[in-house]
């Protein structure tokens, strides 16, 4: 996906959108009028959000938070109303023409890579990217980072458009694996060490081997996952804007994230989740 040309993209008439993690386990269905937050790994995704009294003697598995956004107030290819975003089912379909972003929210300090792949193709790292803020990848625990995000020069949106080298293709994936991670991947360059990417002409994105990448994903281990639909079809809130622009940790009561991914064990330094936009001619 090329963040920086978005004219780079699709022929998509349908797409599907699905999420799926190296394993899971989904949150059983509410009783009652119980919250789906209230329940499963959402409070321990949640517990090192800002709150009066918090203790967090236990070591923190990592989790994402992943939510997706979609602008309704558009004018052809761009956004005119960026205070207008709605959540969107993570598991729905966006249409030809629509603009839409993820949000992410790490639970610890540390470091974000995202890559993508289209269909079998090699994977791109489009996160870092020296375009933005000079490829520096640091996260902080509970801030939200918009992917792709709105400081770049197109306002910064996944744009399906016609792509006409897949017009004879039915089907077409659009691969992508967040990783979250303790301590800075080995051999994988950051900072000032993508400027050299810039050069090559293709949105100074990175590419690394197969056997690097798929060395990375190794590294992985279990996870679990649920998601919630309590908040689907609200606007950006009060703290998640502030979040964005400010860098600023969410409080506790901010709402919650469409999809937790989490590890089982605090033992394992790095987390993978994948996510699939799917695109499907009728």
């Amino acid at each position: 996906m090329n963040l920086v040309n978005p004219k780079r993209l699709f022929i998509p008439l349908k797409i599907a959108v699905l999420i799926t993690a190296l394993s899971f386990t989904l949150a059983s269905q509410a009783p009652d009028k119980q919250d789906d937050n209230e329940r499963g790994i959402y409070p321990i995704f949640k517990r090192t959000r800002k709150k009066p009294t918090v203790t967090t003697a236990e070591p923190t598995r990592i989790g994402i938070g992943y939510t997706l956004y979609k602008c309704f107030e558009k004018r052809g290819e761009q956004c005119i109303n960026e205070d207008k975003l709605v959540r969107v089912d993570t598991n729905g379909e966006v249409k030809t023409g629509d603009l839409v972003r993820f949000v992410i929210e790490p639970n610890i300090d540390g470091f974000l890579y995202i890559f993508n792949s289209v269909n079998d193709g090699a994977p791109k790292m489009i996160f870092p990217n020296y375009q933005i803020e000079e490829g520096d990848n640091k996260i902080q625990a509970h801030v939200l980072y918009e992917v792709p995000t709105r400081v770049l020069e197109d306002g910064g949106w996944f744009r399906f458009i016609d792509k006409p080298e897949y017009a004879a293709v039915s089907r077409i994936t659009e691969h992508l694996v967040i990783i979250v991670t303790r301590k800075p991947l080995p051999n994988v360059p950051v900072g000032s060490q993508l400027a050299d990417s810039c050069k090559s002409g293709e949105s100074c994105m990175w590419k690394p081997a197969v056997d690097q990448f798929n060395h990375v994903l190794a590294e992985a281990g279990e996870t679990e996952m649920a998601s919630s639909r309590k908040e689907l079809g609200d606007t950006l809130s009060a703290p998640e804007k502030q979040s964005i622009k400010q860098k600023r940790d969410l409080v506790y009561s901010a709402p919650s994230p469409s999809l937790v991914v989490l590890n089982v064990s605090a033992k394992q330094d790095i987390l993978v989740m994948k996510t699939q936009l799917v695109q499907v001619r009728n």
